[in-house]
């Protein structure tokens, strides 16, 4: 179940991040999608790696022993935990972030159709999206 929670934050926060860049885009002028994308997945990379290291320091401070054949039952809670209650309470500050997230659909709509007029070289008006420029 957790796995299908982490593909949708992935999936969703690629979404939100290309319109951002087209946010960015109509505001400055410059497509930054690629140096974008870059830094996003930077630290993706090093999301994973710094979680990696703070579930070893999460089962070294819980009593785990790797010469053990039997851990410990703190070790064996810190193994539940950080497959249930964590990553749900991580996955509903992340709801809340996103829930929280100003670009709307009906926002990057009328971004959009402002867009091409600006291309267009015709007059247009940001009133209807002007809180996310």
């Amino acid at each position: 179940m957790a796995h299908f929670g982490i593909i949708s934050f992935l999936v969703l926060s690629y979404n939100l991040l290309y319109d951002t860049c087209e946010v960015y885009e109509f505001r400055c002028g410059e497509m930054l999608t690629g140096v974008m994308i870059s830094y996003f997945s930077f630290f993706i990379k090093l999301g994973k790696a710094t979680a990696l290291q703070v579930v070893g320091l999460i089962l070294e401070a819980r009593g785990y022993q790797a010469e053990l054949a039997v851990q410990p039952d703190s070790a064996k809670a810190a193994v539940t935990d950080m497959s249930s209650w964590i990553p749900g309470v991580l996955m509903l500050l992340c709801a809340l972030v996103i829930w929280r997230y100003p670009i709307t659909r009906e926002k990057f709509q009328a971004m959009q159709e402002a867009k091409k007029l600006k291309l267009a070289g015709q007059n247009y008006s940001t009133e209807k999206f002007e809180d996310i420029l």
